[in-house]
């Protein structure tokens, strides 16, 4: 091999310079391959650092905004709590282990006493209850998984002091009803989660970036109750998703069971 002259290196180095420089080659060989950006579901949490995770939070709570039902058709009253989801969000639930979401007013002094769930058709004897105290935000069914395609309501009870009551204190409760999906359309979206999981965990995507896949799944299909509940199920969740979790609950009484006009 012939040995190049020293006196042509400087314009060999502009000639290499310039070729890396050329947008054509930029976007091909292993320059691209080497510095190309993976779509979101394949990177793995390092790639994706906390400005692209945040950035998809923001995606996912655009997304379960258009989601969001109308108005209910009347307001919330001197109601300082309003049980959102499941019931209020949606009707129909994929979790046959769901988590229940409600909203409390902040400068409130409202004292929740206690959640209760029912059978539609065994309205006599609850079938799970749990003490509430003032800071719970939500509450996670640990009993027996619920039937498929049954239908079942949950009562959210406490007492607030209201105005139309004097000094006196109010016990409240309201419920809301939801029915647990049937198979196989259960089946097949059991399948998808699982599909989603595998594929994230095989790129080393933390369990947070796997949740935000998994709610935007259920967000794109009107399930707005299973979206809450993949959220509030991260453990030691990031400042970011706290955050996220909080608006989107803000956001949903605010659109289905707004303050009364004063």
């Amino acid at each position: 091999m012939r040995k190049i002259s020293k006196k042509w290196l400087p314009l060999l180095m502009v000639a290499v310079v310039g070729l890396v420089g050329l947008p054509g080659l930029a976007q091909s060989s292993l320059f691209s391959q080497k510095f190309a950006l993976e779509p979101l579901e394949t990177q793995t949490h390092a790639q994706v650092g906390v400005p692209r995770l945040n950035a998809s939070l923001d995606q996912l709570e655009l997304s379960f905004k258009r989601k969001l039902p109308g108005r209910s058709g009347g307001s919330r009253g001197d109601d300082l709590v309003s049980p959102i989801a499941p019931g209020l969000l949606d009707y129909v639930i994929w979790s046959d282990r769901p988590s229940f979401f409600w909203w409390t007013e902040a400068t409130s002094n409202v004292a929740l006493q206690k959640l209760e769930l029912f059978q539609d058709q065994l309205r006599a004897e609850s079938l799970w209850e749990k003490p509430l105290a003032n800071a719970d935000q939500k509450a996670e069914y640990n009993g027996r998984a619920l039937q498929h395609g049954q239908k079942y309501f949950w009562n959210l009870t406490w007492s607030q002091q209201k105005p139309t009551s004097g000094t006196g204190i109010t016990l409240t409760t309201l419920n809301r009803k939801f029915r647990v999906m049937a198979a196989p359309e259960r089946n097949q979206i059991a399948v998808d989660l699982q599909m989603i999981a595998n594929k994230l965990r095989a790129a080393k995507a933390s369990e947070e970036a796997i949740a935000i896949q998994q709610a935007a799944y259920f967000t794109e299909r009107g399930l707005l109750s299973d979206a809450l509940q993949v959220l509030g199920q991260v453990k030691n969740p990031s400042v970011e998703m706290t955050k996220t979790l909080q608006r989107l609950i803000q956001e949903s009484i605010n659109t289905l069971y707004p303050p009364p006009k004063k």
